[in-house]
């Protein structure tokens, strides 16, 4: 009815001219301001911002009207410019080709002041042409000052600087253009020697998308979706490429997992089922469950040191999209002799260090307990010893001086024989046994699933003997955040399982703590997605 009522209003307004009176439907802005421009072509809007092309009595230019106001943007920079055509409009930001001293070169207008973005860094392209903006990175296609016809590469403006993007990863294609972007995800057309296809770069690397086709052409892109026309042997199709999207979420504190390994955590989504592999380094890579519609969930475990470079590789296998590369830093580990127990005799132990950041060597100890027990010594000692000290629970923490830290708990009580077992720094009581002779943590066996999770997830322990409990969560920085069970009685041994939601929680990692009234406490590791 709205609709009906504004376009009868406006016949009536235009049909007024036959009383005499003026139109308020249509408003020719070209002309405001004195503006006498003449074939005034090729109009483009952003918010309030309205660009076109238009001609003086020399030459083309580019002329903005902010709702306001009428300005020859491309005047603003030189009156010598010629040529201003493909023009293109994001927010406040225009861009723009143009002929100067005999070279092409992109304009671009930030609502205040015009640069000539392609001549930044020193770059010496001798044609440039077909800019594209999003945002403030710009794209265009530029021939290379020795190049010839068919030699375009794809040029990138981030704001600050200038990179030739579409010889990036050794890629070899020539006669790159139709570059368009959206966000950091740029595509384009260029040719392999053989036949036309198309490219994407994701702001870190290249991949050849159009895998099953030839004479491929017209590249669009939005919201992470590719498309494009190509030829299937038959006749000439469309295409859709969904550019997999990788999350990478990474605990800081501790550096392990419960079983003492060092883990990403990463969440792929999109893709045509992306697989996920990886080179260098790796341990293993265990696949989860997401609860997220499209995505996959992946822990990666890593060894030290090592260079390694993540894949999402479509199941089709005909594509792949290298995401990113990461050098993962040594792990400060330390074992623990004798790590005391329940029942044994004088509070006392030392820790034994090794790996960690070997450029420098230097560690720091941090230990603290019971009665405010707080002590912290750095130097390049790899060992340390703690003796005379109370019953309780102590926190040992060793960083290296890259800033990576390896986190353990260790119960002592006023008693030890001496004898021992030994642990690695990674949240256990090895060595420790029940009355019957079996390994507590074994017994305890504390686990969770699923881990990740982002919603809820299932915990799970069997306790040795009848005890009352404590099950907490704390942030890596120490912060209690949730009580599960607070001292309860649980008067059998046996399998225990307890939900525990994470509505309130934001993303990250936690530390699960288990602890029994004889002073037992295990530790697990809990990530949450969100």
């Amino acid at each position: 009815m709205l609709l009906f009522f504004l376009m009868s209003a406006c016949f009536l307004f235009n049909n007024s001219k036959l009383l005499g009176q003026s139109t308020l439907c249509d408003i020719e802005i070209s002309s405001k301001d004195g503006n006498t421009s003449t074939n005034n072509i090729k109009p483009q809007i952003s918010n309030e911002n309205i660009i076109w092309q238009g001609s003086n009595e020399t030459t083309s230019h580019i002329y903005q009207y902010n709702g306001n106001h009428v300005t020859n943007i491309s005047a603003l920079f030189s009156s010598f410019l010629t040529s201003n055509e493909n023009h293109q409009i994001d927010g406040n930001n225009i861009v723009w080709h143009a002929l100067k001293a005999g070279k092409a070169h992109i304009y671009l207008y930030d609502g205040t002041t015009v640069k000539e973005i392609s001549s930044q860094d020193s770059n010496n392209t001798k044609f440039n042409y077909d800019p594209q903006i999003d945002g403030n990175n710009v794209v265009w296609a530029g021939v290379p000052p020795e190049g010839s016809e068919g030699q375009d590469h794809i040029y990138l403006y981030d704001g600050i600087h200038v990179t030739e993007i579409s010889s990036l990863d050794g890629n070899t294609s020539t006669q790159n253009v139709l570059a368009q972007i959206d966000g950091n995800n740029i595509v384009w057309r260029g040719n392999d020697g053989f036949t036309n296809h198309i490219y994407l770069y994701n702001g870190t690397h290249i991949t050849k998308i159009s895998a099953s086709s030839t004479n491929n052409n017209s590249p669009r892109i939005k919201n992470g979706i590719v498309t494009w026309s190509g030829y299937n042997g038959t006749s000439t199709q469309v295409y859709q490429y969904e550019i997999p999207i990788l999350v990478l979420k990474r605990e800081e504190l501790p550096t392990t997992n419960s079983a003492g390994q060092k883990i990403y955590i990463a969440e792929v989504c999109g893709g045509i089922s992306s697989n996920f592999v990886s080179s260098g380094g790796f341990a293993s890579i265990n696949e989860f469950p997401s609860e997220n519609a499209g995505c996959i969930q992946y822990q990666v475990v890593y060894t030290n040191s090592t260079d390694w470079t993540l894949t999402v590789i479509d199941i089709n296998e005909c594509t792949s999209l290298i995401i990113n590369s990461l050098k993962f830093p040594n792990i400060p580990s330390y074992t623990v002799t004798p790590e005391t127990c329940p029942g044994e005799e004088n509070g006392a132990f030392a820790i034994e260090v090794e790996g960690g950041d070997s450029a420098c060597e230097i560690y720091t100890y941090t230990c603290t307990g019971p009665a405010g027990f707080n002590q912290t010594s750095t130097g390049s000692a790899t060992s340390i010893a703690f003796t005379d000290l109370a019953s309780g629970s102590y926190d040992v923490r060793v960083t290296d001086c890259a800033g990576t830290t390896t986190k353990q708990n260790i119960y002592v009580s006023r008693a030890n024989s001496g004898g021992g077992g030994g642990g690695r720094g990674r949240g256990r009581s090895g060595g420790c046994k029940t009355a019957g002779g079996d390994d507590i943590n074994d017994v305890i066996n504390l686990t969770a699933y699923p881990n990740p999770f982002s919603q809820q997830t299932l915990i799970e322990f069997a306790l040795p003997e009848p005890s009352k409990v404590w099950l907490s969560v704390y942030t890596i920085e120490g912060k209690k955040v949730a009580k599960i069970l607070e001292g309860e009685a649980i008067e059998g041994s046996g399998l225990q399982r307890y939900g525990f939601a994470v509505e309130e929680l934001q993303g990250g990692v936690y530390i699960l703590e288990l602890q029994t009234e004889s002073g037992l406490k295990q530790y697990l590791q809990l990530v949450v997605l969100k």
